[in-house]
C-alpha cells in the first residue's frame, strides 16, 4: 500500500511541477550608427532586426545610409583637377559626395555568450545603391565635367553588390538589452572601382524573449 501511495505522490508531483518551455529562437530589433573611415570621413546610420539561434549564432537583417563613400584618393584627384583649372589656381571647391543606401544580411558568431562581455565576428552580403551628388565650382562657374575624372565620380547612380566583415564586443545592459561596438569592413563591388570602406559602429539591441 505504501508503495502505491509513494507512486501516486510522485506522479502528482511530476504533473504539478512546471515544465520549462522549449527554448526557441529570440527575436531582436537594433539601431546602429557610426563613422566611416578609409573613404572620406562621414556618418552612417541604420537599423534592423534578427533572430538569435541559441547562444552562439545571430542572423541579422540591416538597412541604412552612408552619407559619403567617396574614396580619399578620388577626392584628392578631383581637388587637384579643379584647382588646376580654376583662375586663380587653387580656388576650386568640391561640393557634395557619393551617399549610399544599403541592405545587408549578416551571420554573426559569438564567443563566451554566458559572459557579460561577448566578442563576436560576422560576415554579410547585400546591396548598396550609390548616388553621385558631386560638383566642383570655381569663381561661380561649374567645372565638374573637367574635374570629375575618377571612374566612380562619373556615375549617376547604380546598384552594386556589398560584402561585409565585422568584429567587436557586446555588453549586456539589462535582461533584454545589449550595447555593442565594432569595426566593419565594407566592399562595394562597383564596376568602375571597388569602394573599400571601414565603419566604426555602435549598436543598441532590444531582445523580445518568449
Amino acid at each position: 500500500m505504501l508503495r502505491y501511495v509513494s507512486l501516486a505522490a510522485l506522479a502528482t508531483a511530476i504533473i504539478l511541477h512546471p515544465t520549462p518551455a522549449h527554448a526557441g529562437p529570440d527575436f531582436f530589433a537594433a539601431g546602429i550608427g557610426g563613422t566611416t573611415v578609409q573613404t572620406v570621413t562621414s556618418s552612417a546610420i541604420g537599423g534592423g532586426g534578427g533572430v538569435a539561434f541559441g547562444k552562439y549564432i545571430d542572423v541579422i537583417g540591416e538597412f541604412g545610409r552612408f552619407t559619403n563613400l567617396l574614396p580619399k584618393a578620388d577626392l584628392a584627384t578631383i581637388a587637384a583637377n579643379g584647382n588646376a583649372l580654376s583662375i586663380p589656381t587653387g580656388t576650386a571647391a568640391v561640393v557634395g559626395g557619393i551617399p549610399a543606401f544599403y541592405g545587408l544580411g549578416e551571420v554573426r558568431l559569438k564567443a563566451l555568450p554566458s559572459k557579460r562581455v561577448t566578442p563576436f565576428v560576422g560576415v554579410g552580403a547585400g546591396v548598396a545603391r550609390l548616388k553621385n551628388e558631386l560638383s566642383v565650382t570655381a569663381n561661380g562657374s561649374d567645372i565638374s565635367a573637367s574635374s570629375l575624372t575618377p571612374p566612380l565620380t562619373m556615375i549617376t547612380s547604380e546598384r552594386d553588390a556589398l560584402v561585409a566583415f565585422d568584429a567587436g564586443i557586446s555588453v549586456k545592459a539589462g535582461a533584454q538589452s545589449m550595447l555593442a561596438v565594432g569595426y566593419r569592413f565594407n566592399n562595394i563591388r562597383s564596376p568602375e572601382e571597388h569602394v573599400n570602406s571601414g565603419y566604426v559602429f555602435g549598436e543598441v539591441r532590444m531582445t523580445f524573449k518568449k
